[in-house]
């Protein structure tokens, strides 16, 4: 299902955003107009029931795409899930360290103005990063905060953005197979973590990494399936990264039953 029209006249709908192939200022016009069909809009509905973190890739390859095309594209995604979800999302990065909670775009592109696509891809050390504290929270509210009555912690939706395969030693299988192989031990939900791996750009490498992420992990290592990939449509747009959040979304919905 496409979740998102793109409008080819004027925006006939409420929940319209835009998005804009300009470089990231706060007072960037911002076109063309983009509107959820119900199912898009039910899927973001739930995203406050959720943690969500986009984890993006800010290596030196990025540079091609970062202010014309991604900045603008997640600070539109960012703005429309800020419509169904007051907290906002998470923005975290492969290298730098700088990290935001935002519901607007200006601060989303300012973040992109402050860091700048360098080093190397190191896939599975930030991945960790993101899924190693989560599962301590979790964990810690398995041995205490259960009995007591808290409630369980948001499932946590991560979408990693990334447009190549990772530097040598970096493939996040590994941390992907502990954090399953944990949930598995714990009988938490199937719905309580899933990754959503999103190409930029179509780099054949990376194109094959993804697919063997998404598709070998449960049957190879006999874990749950809690792993997506969204392979690259030949644009880094609103729309594009719009697709791969509500696509991660209804997933877990769905295994939810």
């Amino acid at each position: 299902m496409g979740f998102v029209k793109r409008l080819t006249s004027g925006p006939k709908a409420t929940k319209a955003v835009t998005a804009s192939s300009s470089a990231p200022t706060a007072s960037a016009s911002i076109t063309p107009a983009l509107t959820l069909d119900k199912r898009g809009e039910d899927a973001l509905r739930a995203l406050g029931k959720y943690d969500t973190v986009f984890l993006v890739d800010d290596s030196g390859s990025m540079k091609g795409v970062w202010e014309s095309q991604l900045a603008p594209a997640l600070s539109v995604v960012v703005r429309t899930a800020a419509q169904y979800d007051d907290d906002g999302v998470d923005i975290a990065f492969f290298n730098s360290r700088e990290r935001c909670t935002s519901t607007s775009s200006d601060e989303i592109l300012e973040v992109f103005r402050r860091v700048m696509p360098r080093y190397k891809t190191p896939t599975a050390d930030a991945v960790r990063r993101i899924l190693e504290p989560y599962m301590q929270t979790l964990e810690e509210w398995q041995r205490s905060g259960k009995e007591k009555g808290k409630p369980r912690p948001k499932p946590l939706n991560l979408v990693i953005l990334t447009d190549g395969a990772p530097d040598e030693d970096q493939n996040p299988e590994t941390v992907l197979v502990e954090t399953a192989r944990q949930l598995d031990a714990g009988r938490f939900p199937p719905f309580q973590v899933g990754c959503s791996f999103v190409q930029i750009g179509n780099y054949t490498e990376a194109t094959e990494h993804l697919r063997m992420l998404d598709d070998d992990l449960k049957e190879k290592h006999g874990i749950r399936d809690m792993v997506d990939t969204t392979l690259f449509e030949g644009s880094c747009s609103a729309e594009y990264l719009l697709k791969a959040l509500l696509g991660g979304i209804n997933r877990s919905i769905d295994r939810q039953g």
